[in-house]
């Protein structure tokens, strides 16, 4: 299969999950059409800010190399040492190493999170879920805002690719994933786990919903989501235990800020005096 067919095979996959999950989980049929126009108008601002965000991780990927050249220490050592030498990757890749699956849990850890991180956003948008959608846009920048300083400053190697742990690099068995998986992870972006903390993040927002009919089912194939996915970063090896364990933390604090009133007020304060400044700019111009 060429690198061009892998490529469009995944996209194609995604576009019709994302279609599957908006008539399973967001009730698509049922949705009036005004209703998916009116939060089309009134979220795309969300969405745009989504995009930013992950333009900034992509920037951040892509001018990696130069980054480390300026002598960014390397804390996998410590990070090993933390996560018991690398027992953890070792006993799960060691208990449970089959083909079929290490095609199962390339498959979540590729398409599993490029999903969420996709079709959360795109069911609030389609329900007009302006809260939910705040929330969810927010917890993600608040992750991205923390994971990225420590992926700059913070270098940590993945188990399969450090010397000392016995985990093996299985995700990269394959040329077209080793393709694909380097032109966004440099391998040194271990600590904390981002692919734990979307997830878990997700879930944790929804938590107060779990009973709502509206979100009952989602939120509980989102927590089958986030097991099945921490455990595939550590089949995988990708991620040590304590990353693992970073990653939920980050989730937990940035639902908490979410949540904080006293944090909502000061967000509110600084998002009013942005949008005072942009007007009066754009008023000078006129």
């Amino acid at each position: 299969m060429t690198y061009t067919t892998f490529i469009l095979i995944l996209a194609i996959s995604l576009i019709c999950g994302l279609a599957i999950g908006l008539y399973a989980f967001a009730d698509l049929r049922k949705l009036p059409m005004k209703t998916i126009i009116r939060g089309i108008k009134n979220n795309w601002k969300y969405v745009l800010v989504l995009i930013l965000i992950l333009l900034a991780v992509y920037i951040e990927n892509i001018t990696n190399e130069a980054i480390t050249a300026l002598g960014v220490n390397d804390y996998t050592h410590l990070i090993y040492q933390l996560s018991f030498n690398g027992a953890v990757v070792w006993a799960v890749q060691n208990g449970l190493r089959s083909n079929f699956l290490d095609w199962t849990f390339i498959f979540i850890y590729l398409y599993s999170y490029i999903f969420l991180l996709l079709f959360t956003p795109l069911m609030y948008m389609v329900r007009d879920d302006r809260k939910r959608m705040r929330e969810y846009t927010l917890a993600f920048a608040i992750n991205y805002a923390v994971l990225i300083p420590f992926y700059i400053f913070f270098a940590v190697r993945t188990p399969g690719y450090f010397a000392l742990s016995p985990a093996q690099p299985i995700l990269y068995s394959q040329p077209n994933l080793i393709k694909f998986i380097s032109a966004f992870d440099p391998l040194d972006n271990c600590f904390p786990s981002g692919h734990v903390s979307g997830p878990v993040t997700i879930f944790l927002l929804l938590l107060p919903l779990r009973k709502n009919s509206a979100y009952k089912f989602f939120a509980y194939f989102i927590l089958a989501m986030c097991i099945l996915i921490g455990l595939s970063v550590l089949y995988l090896g990708i991620h040590w235990f304590i990353d693992i364990v970073f990653g939920i933390l980050l989730a937990i604090f940035a639902v908490w800020l979410v949540r904080s009133k006293r944090f909502m007020r000061w967000f509110n304060k600084i998002s009013k005096s942005l949008k005072s400044l942009i007007s009066k700019k754009q008023s000078i111009e006129n």
